[in-house]
Formats: structure tokens, C-alpha cells, sequence
């Protein structure tokens, strides 16, 4: 059986986004159905994971410790950089209306979008990182 261009295997992908963390410092973006790049940010250093937050917001964590957030409608410039420590992002994690980050030598924290500011909960002590 021969399948087309958009087969069978294809149903559900048009206007779906592959992340792609790479190790040459980039993070990219793919068009399921076509295939295609959409974009390509080119961070500080390798990018070891990412993930979206939203159907417009993702999160790349690289070696050097940076968390990159990013806005799909516009990838030229990140929105924010958060930097907490020189340790390597090794992941990330959706929660609530934040997020979960793990740093190879500082333990888990969480981040959330309160009143517009973004509060780390580090060791059950909240601290505002910026506006």
C-alpha cells in the first residue's frame, strides 16, 4: 500500500510542533505534517531538554544553566532568561501556571506566574526572581 504525501499515519499532525533540544546550541522547531523548519534560536550554550508551557510559550534549558522562554509567534528574541545557577538545566517540567526545572547541582524548583511576576519556590521559600 502506497501512501500519500499526508497519509494515513499523518492524521492529526497539520499545525503541530516538534521542539527539538540540539546539542550545537539550538533549539528548533518542526512542522509535523510538512516537515519543515520554522525556526531556529541559537542559545548560550547546548540545549539538554525543552518543553511548552502553552500552545504559544516553551521552555529551553541549557548546559550553562540558562532557561530560555520563548513565544512560537515570535522566536528572534527569548521573553525572559532565567538563571538561577551555572549548573546544567537537565529538565523541565509543565505545572500549574509555572513550571518545574532540575539543575545538575541545585535541587528542584518551581516557578509560577503570580499577578504577572514570576515567584522560585527554592527549599519551600519563595523569592521573586523578576517582574
Amino acid at each position: 500500500m502506497l501512501l500519500s504525501n499526508t497519509g494515513e499515519r499523518e492524521i492529526g499532525t497539520e499545525g503541530k510542533l516538534l521542539l527539538l533540544a540540539r546539542e550545537d546550541k539550538k533549539l528548533q522547531g518542526v512542522g509535523l505534517q510538512s516537515r519543515q523548519p520554522i525556526f531556529l534560536f541559537v542559545g548560550s550554550d547546548a540545549f539538554n531538554c525543552c518543553t511548552f508551557l502553552s500552545s504559544i510559550y516553551f521552555l529551553g534549558g541549557t548546559q550553562d544553566g540558562n532557561i530560555y522562554q520563548l513565544d512560537v509567534r515570535n522566536t528572534k528574541a527569548p521573553v525572559r532568561i532565567i538563571h538561577r545557577s551555572g549548573a546544567p538545566v537537565l529538565s523541565l517540567m509543565p505545572y500549574k501556571d509555572g513550571f518545574i526545572a532540575s539543575q545538575g547541582s541545585t535541587p528542584v524548583f518551581l516557578h509560577f506566574v503570580v499577578n504577572c511576576c514570576y515567584v522560585s519556590l527554592d527549599s519551600g521559600q519563595p523569592e521573586l526572581l523578576f517582574n
